[in-house]
């Protein structure tokens, strides 16, 4: 089971705004995001601005630009 932290991010260059999903040192950007696990809010200090994030633990699985964090196998 991997642990995540998650943030929206508007400042995103592309055409879409992403989720961010950090799986530490990992990147994941994804337009679409579906969490069925327990999550918790977070704050981080970065850059001269407060970030709030999600986090969670769970398995991360990637789908047509849709990220699932479940508990098993969808």
């Amino acid at each position: 089971m991997g642990k995540f932290t998650i943030r929206f991010n508007k400042k995103h260059t592309g055409p879409h705004d992403v989720w961010r999903i950090f799986e530490g040192e990992k990147q994941h950007n994804v337009e679409h995001l579906v969490i069925d696990v327990p999550t918790r809010s977070s704050t981080t200090f970065e850059e001269g601005e407060m970030k709030w994030n999600i986090t969670c633990e769970g398995i991360l699985e990637i789908m047509d630009g849709t990220a699932h964090i479940t508990r098993g196998i969808l």
